[in-house]
């Protein structure tokens, strides 16, 4: 009896372990569809494609970047992310072309996506232009059932990764930009395109979406005196379901080749972050998040480096710095 009695509990919990483990992983899930689809990132204002399309070419060269972000360090299944992005402007700098190329992992869930990107840009002014751009390309998700250990092992739930989802999109944005101010405007992906896994195996009443993000971005550039200037910045992000999120951020420049900066991102994070340019060509950033949520108790921090490469390959022409 008491061996008995010592199974039916050991099923029960086994059962309460098991459902719990599915309900977190579709918690990871659905936070990464909801509050942090569009992964993140510190360092936006050193690569703008990653939020907006119309970004492309609006650079005097053709740029590449690499954005390589480990989040909430020390805590096992936390967002780990790279991205890399080229543009260049082309016909006499009216059309600009790009792509963006990102893997991003949380927990045991994969993604990774590639988008291209077509912006149109009109000279409003001997110093301002006005840029529309357009995105399209797809996503990739798959959960890796099987890295998740389990109590009673030969669990059929767990012993197959799910399918690969591919999830086609395009978006859409608008970037007005000067030598001293620029704003933009994007919704990187339209489409709120199902991220279901079950197909067919296991019965759900809701899944995640590839949920709508809008985002809205502004900075001006201020001449303290001829060798140091100042670029505040704000970063406004929402998404249905989830709470506006703002972050402003100011930047001190020296000699145009040192960059020392902050952000505050509301409820969430203080940034400290820096630029070098080592030449005219290759640029080095990094950034280092201060958790202000609970998660602090858990975590020390975030860890992101930025690299970029500008090639001028019009040798004649002169190519100012740009702070864009």
């Amino acid at each position: 009896m008491k061996f008995v009695f010592k199974n039916i509990i050991i099923c029960k919990v086994d059962r309460l372990l098991k459902s719990l483990l599915i309900s977190l992983c579709i918690m990871t899930l659905c936070f990464n569809a909801i509050a942090q689809q569009d992964a993140l990132f510190s360092q936006y204002m050193f690569n703008g494609l990653v939020l907006n399309p119309a970004y492309a070419g609006s650079r005097e060269a053709l740029t590449a970047s690499t954005l390589i972000r480990s989040q909430w360090l020390k805590i096992d299944g936390a967002p780990v992310t790279q991205t890399f992005t080229a543009n260049s402007p082309l016909l006499n700098e009216k059309i600009g072309v790009g792509f963006l190329l990102f893997h991003d992992q949380i927990g045991v869930m994969n993604s990774y996506g590639f988008y291209g990107s077509y912006a149109y840009h009109m000279k409003l002014n001997s110093k301002a232009k006005l840029s529309l751009g357009l995105q399209g390309g797809f996503s990739n998700y798959q959960v890796r059932w099987a890295d998740i250990t389990t109590i009673q092992s030969g669990d059929p739930v767990f012993t197959v990764n799910s399918p690969n989802l591919i999830l086609p999109n395009f978006g859409l944005g608008t970037y007005y930009y000067s030598d001293k101010f620029f704003v933009g405007f994007s919704v990187p992906h339209l489409i709120n395109n199902k991220i279901d896994f079950s197909k067919g195996s296991v019965s759900t009443e809701r899944v995640a979406h590839q949920m709508r993000h809008y985002f809205l971005n502004a900075g001006y550039l201020m001449k303290i005196n001829s060798n140091i200037k100042f670029k505040p910045t704000l970063f406004l992000k929402y998404v249905k379901s989830a709470p506006v999120q703002l972050d402003l951020n100011g930047e001190l420049i020296f000699y145009d080749a040192f960059w020392f900066g902050g952000s505050y991102r509301s409820g969430d994070a203080i940034v400290l972050l820096a630029l070098y340019r080592l030449n005219k060509q290759v640029s080095l950033g990094y950034s280092y998040d201060f958790i202000l949520s609970e998660l602090n108790q858990y975590s020390k921090g975030s860890h992101e480096v930025m690299l970029r490469f500008e090639f001028n390959y019009e040798k004649d022409k002169i190519i100012s710095p740009r702070y864009f």
